[in-house]
C-alpha cells in the first residue's frame, strides 16, 4: 500500500513515514459526496429538487 501511495500521488516516503499511515488510508478510500449512501430524507429531497417539486 505505501508503493502504491507513493507512485500514485507522489508522496515521498520520508513523508509518509512522518504521517499517520491509518489517517492516509481512510482518506485515500474515501468517497466523494455523490458517492455516498444517502438516508431515505436526504434521498426525497433530493427526488423532489431533481422534479421540481422543492
Amino acid at each position: 500500500m505505501k508503493k502504491r501511495l507513493m507512485l500514485e500521488s507522489g508522496v515521498t516516503p520520508s513523508t509518509l513515514d512522518k504521517e499517520n499511515y491509518l489517517e492516509i488510508l481512510q482518506v485515500m478510500k474515501a468517497q466523494s459526496r455523490e458517492d455516498r449512501p444517502m438516508n431515505s430524507e436526504d434521498a426525497h429531497k433530493k427526488l423532489a429538487r431533481i422534479l421540481g417539486g422543492g
